[in-house]
Parts: C-alpha cells; sequence; structure tokens
C-alpha cells in the first residue's frame, strides 16, 4: 500500500493511490471521502460521500476472497476503469469499463440507490456495451454457483453477443430497453 493523504475535519483525500495485493494491483488517481458531523438521524451508508478516480486496474478475485467469499471463485483476470461518486446509499459510477477474461466487456454508467440490501437496491444503468460469448457467460456462471452450468445450444449458436440501452430496476425485476446484436444476426 502507497498513498499520501491530506486530512481535515470534514474531508480525507488521497491524491494517489495504489494497492498491490498478491496478485492485484488497484490504482486511484484521487480519492476524496467527504464526511459531514456525526448525525445520528443519517445511516453510516449516508454519512461518508467518495469521489474516486479508478485508473485502469487489474484484479485477481481470489486476492479478495477474505472480504467477498463469493467473488472468490472467479479465476479470470478483471480489469476496470471509471469514475465513483456518492454515498454507499446513492453510489453513482460513471465511464465505468470493465473486462472479464476474454469474452466479457462492459462499458456504461451505473447509479445504485439502496445500498447495502442488495434486494433493496435499485438499479439504473446506461449501457455503452455489454459484450460476451456464450461460453464466457457459461464459465463465469459456473464460478460463481461452483457447480457445471450448461447453456441451451441455442445460446452457443448465437455467438457472441453485444447489448447497448438501459437496465432499470431492482435484482429480482430488472427491465432492459435496448439493442442486442448476436453474429447469427
Amino acid at each position: 500500500l502507497s498513498a499520501q493523504v491530506e486530512m481535515n475535519d470534514s474531508s480525507c483525500i488521497v491524491p494517489q493511490l495504489e494497492l498491490k495485493l498478491a496478485h492485484s494491483r488497484v490504482a486511484f488517481d484521487t480519492i476524496a471521502v467527504s464526511y459531514a458531523a456525526i448525525d445520528r438521524h443519517l445511516r453510516w451508508s449516508e454519512r461518508l460521500r467518495l469521489n474516486a478516480q479508478l485508473k485502469s486496474s487489474h484484479i485477481y478475485f481470489p486476492d479478495l476472497k477474505m472480504f467477498a467469499p463469493e467473488l472468490g471463485r472467479l479465476r479470470s483476470d478483471f480489469v476496470v476503469s471509471g469514475t465513483l461518486s456518492g454515498n454507499l446509499a446513492n453510489l453513482k459510477a460513471y465511464n465505468l469499463h470493465a473486462q472479464y477474461g476474454k469474452g466479457m466487456v462492459f462499458d456504461g454508467d451505473f447509479r445504485f440507490t439502496g445500498l447495502p440490501d442488495i434486494q433493496e437496491t435499485f438499479i439504473d444503468a446506461r449501457l455503452n456495451e455489454i459484450a460476451f460469448t456464450p461460453q464466457a457467460l457459461q464459465d463465469f456462471a459456473a464460478q460463481l454457483a461452483q457447480r457445471p452450468v450448461v447453456l441451451p445450444e441455442q445460446i452457443h449458436h448465437l455467438g457472441k453477443c453485444r447489448y447497448s440501452g438501459s437496465i432499470i430496476g431492482f435484482v429480482s425485476h430488472l427491465v432492459l430497453n435496448g439493442r442486442l446484436a448476436t453474429n447469427a444476426g
């Protein structure tokens, strides 16, 4: 861990931060956290406001299994960059670009309202592109489930899939509005 920190009574600014784990490197241009006086009426997820510029970072999820055991199951390289802002209860991610392995890509903007309870969180995503191959999606699902997952043969016939548009709603009920293109047409 390497960083400089500037603090006062209402904020903490880290101009450069680089975190190196066994197989991961996460780098930020700037992280700014502001906090108001402790207000007993605010939940902790509303007290802190974040603004972070994430540089292109390489994450190997097994490095994070102590914090998120489910993610430790994912074995492919994950590269991500973008800007995060807001508090945990109202978190925004702009210009978020992520690539998982060789077959999955995400590029767009997200807004999460209601974290940390994922079941009660409203998601509003504007997507420039989500792209994946059926094999990459199948492997990703199998790693998360820790059991074999086999997609129907018809999905494999689609070839590479690309989606652009929006996704809104709760995890249990997402609505997509956009354009899906596949190698099959």
